[in-house]
This record gives structure tokens, sequence and C-alpha cells, in this order.
């Protein structure tokens, strides 16, 4: 293995395709975002009070990922 594949490997301990871990955050790249986007949006699962905020807060960035990458 490489140095550049150690140091990859080092910084996303977990990768598949184009998704990555480093071991804090979730690297997802922002093509996903109309998808995920579209998966969340018309949810019809129960949530509680704080879950429904946090999944509306997701949605708009989401959103606003998505007419980001739209102009």
């Amino acid at each position: 293995m490489s140095a550049k594949e150690l140091s990859f490997e080092k910084k996303h301990p977990i990768v598949a395709d184009d998704l990555k871990y480093d071991g804090k955050n979730l690297i997802i790249p922002s093509y996903w975002a109309e998808s995920i986007l579209d998966f969340v949006k018309d949810s019809e699962l129960e949530y509680n009070d704080a879950d429904y905020e946090d999944l509306k807060l997701f949605r708009n960035f989401l959103s606003d990922v998505v007419k980001y990458n739209n102009k």
C-alpha cells in the first residue's frame, strides 16, 4: 500500500464507493442530496417533537444544498 493510500485509510476508516466516514463525520457527495431529500421529505413515520424538528432541519439543509447545486 502506498503512503497516499495509508493516509486516506487513516483519514477515512470506512469508505463505500463515494461515501466516507472519517471517525466523526459522514461525507456524502452533494449530488446525493436530491435523492436523500426525496426519500425523507414525504416520510410518513411517526416522530416525537424533537425528532420531527431535527428532520425538518435536515430536510431544509438538503433543500438548500439542492438549490445551491442547481444554480
